[in-house]
């Protein structure tokens, strides 16, 4: 999934929910244009899968405006559908 950033600004905050059931089985990562962000460090790609818990992240990671900030996920569970939610919260700069 891709959206693009509003305004120019900082990506502040990344919250991602793993409701229960996931088992560790639902692989979640987000960047923007200039690379990934969570998991971090920038420089290494990887994934986080949880279960049952809420993670926030708090990169301060700069963005440009209509820079694309995505979200890709993977589900490993070949029986079950789930639903994960991401948040990503950015702040303008004045």
């Amino acid at each position: 999934m891709t959206e693009y950033a509003p305004f120019a600004g900082y990506i502040k905050e990344v919250k991602i929910t793993w409701p229960e059931g996931c088992d560790s089985l639902v692989d979640v990562r987000v960047g923007h244009g200039r690379g990934q962000i969570v998991p971090y460090p920038i420089e290494e790609e990887g994934w986080l899968a949880l279960n049952d818990t809420t993670e926030t992240y708090r990169p301060n990671e700069p963005v440009a405006a209509n820079e694309h900030i995505w979200v890709e996920m993977g589900n490993g569970d070949e029986k079950n559908a789930h639903k994960i939610t991401v948040t990503v919260t950015l702040e303008g700069t004045a």
